[in-house]
């Protein structure tokens, strides 16, 4: 478990793009996912490119791309805190209700059985983030933010 936890840690902060490898996913995701690359990160949060069979076939050869969202202990804890789990819990529940083309899916959530990860896995969205959007392109109007929240 703690060669794990020092594999995914590496990527803390790591640039967009960066080669992920199999061992930066929690043991219980490594058997249906395939780690691909870095999407983005943070200080206790990693977001994977992950790749599984449609389906989850074995005869099926075409893969799917999925994000999963890994959220850390906060350093020098050795597993999450109830009160974050709880918030986690929410976060999932909210994803759950929402059904819209502009906020991503929520798949499966779970958390480690160490309790030092939880983890989102959802659809992997195509295109630039927000943050590239408005860099790009300045703050949109009024009518466009109602517009990409509904």
């Amino acid at each position: 478990r703690g060669h794990w936890r020092k594999a995914s840690r590496r990527l803390f902060l790591a640039k967009q793009g960066s080669a992920a490898e199999q061992r930066d996913l929690p043991q219980e995701l490594r058997v249906k996912y395939q780690a691909q690359r870095v999407l983005a990160s943070g200080a206790h949060r990693i977001v994977l490119e992950v790749a599984s069979r449609k389906g989850g076939l074995a005869v099926d050869h075409q893969m799917v791309s999925w994000a999963v969202k890994l959220v850390h202990a906060s350093d020098g804890w050795v597993r999450i805190s109830d009160g974050n789990i709880r918030r986690l819990q929410r976060e999932v529940a909210l994803l759950d209700k929402i059904n819209s083309p502009n906020v991503v899916k929520l798949m499966e959530s779970g958390l480690s059985s160490d309790q030092a990860v939880f983890w989102l896995v959802m659809e992997k969205l195509e295109g630039p983030s927000l943050k590239e959007r408005l860099g790009t392109s300045g703050p949109v109007s009024q009518i466009e933010a109602i517009r990409i929240m509904l």
